[in-house]
């Protein structure tokens, strides 16, 4: 009988692909969001069942919680154009399902052939242990990549004044 960890993720292994599969498959663009929602949230299970407790919550903050929200959102005030319900295609299924089939079965022959399973089981073996992962990747960034962490964040600074300015022009025109 397989033990807990393999029955949760296989779980989450299950929700994370019910939850591509009903992107790929609904016409209604609102579901197909939650169906992201649903598949990022499989995602950041899996990522905190591996042990990447901070990959897990990333992806629940910046993705499921902010992107994701921002998306319905954005669904949602644009949803209705004179009256009428906007809805995708989605004529292009059983292409996406062929490609997306020959895409497993070369990983699965990829897999097969390489010795890829025996890295995986000698993975730790090698690494020496200097506290949590979540602790090195803090002093990492304040020390080490400070510099690049300060740039992104003065980029993004610049990004978000640059907007600002856009949109406060764009509305004195009006």
């Amino acid at each position: 009988m397989p033990d807990i960890g393999t029955i949760s993720v296989y779980s989450f292994a299950v929700i994370t692909v019910i939850g591509a599969f009903f992107v790929l498959i609904t016409r209604h663009i609102l579901y197909a969001a939650f169906g992201l929602l649903v598949c990022l949230l499989g995602v950041a299970g899996l990522y905190l069942l591996a042990g990447a407790e901070f990959l897990g919550v990333t992806q629940l903050l910046v993705y499921a919680g902010g992107i994701l929200v921002l998306i319905i959102f954005g669904i949602m005030l644009t949803n209705r154009m004179d009256g009428k319900t906007i809805k995708t295609g989605n004529h292009r299924v059983f292409p996406g399902i062929v490609a997306g089939l020959a895409l497993f079965l070369l990983f699965i022959q990829i897999y097969s052939q390489s010795s890829f399973r025996d890295s995986l089981r000698n993975a730790g073996n090698n690494i020496p242990s200097a506290g949590h992962p979540v602790e090195q990747l803090g002093i990492e960034t304040m020390t080490r990549y400070l510099l690049p962490f300060e740039l992104i964040a003065v980029i993004l600074l610049v990004i978000l004044v640059g907007s600002l300015f856009i949109s406060k022009k764009e509305d004195d025109a009006d």
